[in-house]
């Protein structure tokens, strides 16, 4: 079996959404992570292939996207 280390308050959280009676142990809630976080990838994929062909230079591409992360630090 593998391990995972999760900080205490990461446990903590897991633990109460078992206990609640949100998922039924440990396997379940990760998976469940694993299953939305591939599909937020999934979606963002289709949606870049979606948008078509971008005329901009990587460079301007970069610099957009760290403004962007900026610009999502401050807020």
């Amino acid at each position: 079996m593998n391990r995972l280390t999760l900080s205490p308050e990461q446990e903590e959280w897991m633990r109460a959404r078992i206990a609640d009676g949100t998922f039924a142990d440990e396997s379940d809630y990760l998976g469940d992570l694993i299953r939305r976080d591939r599909a937020t990838l999934l979606a963002e994929l289709k949606k870049g292939e979606d948008s078509g062909v971008s005329f901009k230079s990587v460079k301007d591409i970069f610099a957009e996207v760290k403004r962007n992360f900026l610009a999502r630090q401050d807020g």
